[in-house]
């Protein structure tokens, strides 16, 4: 891990992963994904356990993909 992603916990990173796994299964593309919320190469960096996004983006890239916050956190216990 680098520096820049030591401030963050494995936990914080792995939401983008997960994130993305709920993505794809729905056949979404990371530019449907982002929206009007965030950049692509953003999103990628969040997909990719490099960085974390806001709650109020990450709810509303939710969104973009059709999950709610209830499914999205069933799927972590």
């Amino acid at each position: 891990m680098d520096k820049k992603t030591k401030k963050y916990s494995e936990e914080e990173l792995a939401i983008g992963i997960i994130f993305k796994e709920f993505r794809i299964s729905k056949g979404f593309s990371q530019l449907e994904a982002a929206g009007n919320e965030i950049s692509v190469t953003h999103l990628s960096n969040f997909e990719n356990g490099k960085t974390v996004i806001s709650t109020n983006h990450f709810l509303n890239i939710l969104q973009n993909i059709n999950v709610n916050m209830f499914e999205f956190q069933n799927s972590l216990n």
